[in-house]
């Protein structure tokens, strides 16, 4: 009986002891582990509001601050990771030779997501009506789509992720885009694999290329402009000093929360000529505008609408460029781009977007179209109805009405 007790009171110890320590951490701080680098903003906490949007904001501010959350983050990911061998995050694939995969690239590479007729003839139109819009400017336009990495490197998926068609989304984009509009498309992903086997292009742990790979992209992004502008000269990677330097884990290894237990290679490109280039403040918030800037006026000016594929393409880019801005399009789909442009005065401006998240890009231009193409759309609307009402006036045997 007295044995009974006590293990009835360990029990009920151990139990108010896992309750309570969490919280005690949470006023004490008395985890002292490292914080986690998860690749991402922690939740804040939220205000005080008698709404329906406080308990959803504090919830994600308590997952986000849990009492030794650190380190149980950790022993999940080494049990999980290391001693079961499976990923400790939902959205993060383990495949062969350390490879680590988004999950939102798999429909992509398998070829199930599939888009329909209509919606990809009113993407076109939409693109085509911001061409337009830039060339009665005088303004040039590219449409720049980063491959996601298992476009590049799906040999390394785990093998039960096979392919239900050959024919991808992106296929069947910039098929339409070539046959219904003018747009200058910059499909990189015949460079990207044919420079693959000189050199790794994108990291193991993370989903972004890495720095060789970013290089690749310029300069086939280069070679459209080099075209518009004869005097600019793509650089070669005899202009760069390459280094590798071993670190820690990419933004995939933090979302499993192992971003320092796994290793990752990092190529730098170093140049060897000096430059003037100038580098202006962001608003970290939205992560936008980054400019570049520099004092030979002989050179074009360029606008980008970028995500975070472009960041380490925009050092390369603007050394071709006495100003080029960059703008976190995707995170804040509201920037005016037409006072943009009215204001900065660009040669080129440049859309660019990974390919998973193109749909959910052009989508908000559809949805939410800016201002211009908005005008462009009700203008296009008026003369269409005036055509319209001419035809019926002639049709009845009424004479025109001249406005």
């Amino acid at each position: 009986m007295k044995n009974l007790l006590q293990q009835q009171s360990i029990t009920t110890f151990l139990f108010l002891l896992a309750v309570f320590l969490p919280v005690s951490d949470m006023w004490l701080t008395l985890d002292r582990s490292k914080q986690l680098n998860e690749h991402r903003q922690l939740a804040k906490p939220p205000q005080l509001r008698f709404s329906g949007e406080f308990p959803s904001a504090y919830t994600q501010y308590f997952n986000d601050h849990f009492g030794f959350r650190n380190s149980l983050v950790r022993a999940n990911f080494i049990i999980r990771y290391y001693c079961l061998g499976i990923s400790p995050s939902s959205n993060v694939i383990l495949g062969k030779s350390g490879w680590l995969f988004h999950d939102e690239d798999i429909e992509y590479y398998r070829g199930i997501t599939k888009y329909d007729a209509a919606t990809l003839d009113e993407w076109a139109r939409i693109l085509e009506m911001k061409r337009f819009w830039l060339e009665q400017r005088g303004i040039r336009y590219l449409f720049v789509v980063a491959p996601n990495k298992s476009s590049i490197y799906g040999e390394f998926l785990p093998d039960s992720y096979n392919r239900v068609r050959e024919r991808t989304a992106l296929d069947d984009l910039i098929d339409c885009l070539s046959r219904h509009t003018k747009v200058e498309v910059v499909d990189l992903r015949q460079a990207l694999l044919a420079a693959k086997t000189k050199a790794r292009l994108y990291y193991k742990t993370d989903t972004h290329w890495n720095e060789y790979g970013a290089f690749i992209a310029y300069r086939q992004i280069m070679k459209p402009i080099v075209r518009w502008f004869p005097s600019l000269k793509i650089q070669t990677v005899d202009d760069y000093r390459l280094e590798i330097n071993i670190r820690g884990g990419g933004d995939l290894a933090g979302m499993m929360g192992g971003a320092e237990f796994i290793k990752d290679d990092y190529i730098m490109l170093r140049p060897l000529n000096n430059h003037s280039l100038q580098i202006e403040d962001i608003d970290i918030a939205t992560k936008s505008p980054v400019t570049f800037k520099q004092n030979d006026l002989s050179l074009p000016r360029a606008l980008v609408f970028r995500d975070s594929f472009f960041s380490s393409v925009a050092p390369l880019f603007a050394r071709h460029f006495q100003y080029s801005g960059y703008y976190w399009q995707r995170v804040k789909t509201s920037t005016p781009i037409d006072e943009i442009v009215s204001s900065q005065k660009p040669d080129i401006v440049i859309d660019e977007n990974v390919e998973r998240y193109v749909k959910n890009a052009v989508d908000d231009s559809v949805k939410s179209p800016p201002k211009f193409i908005a005008d462009m759309q009700i203008d296009k609307a008026k003369g269409e109805a005036a055509k319209e009402l001419t035809l019926k006036n002639k049709q009845a045997g009424n004479p025109t009405i001249k406005q």
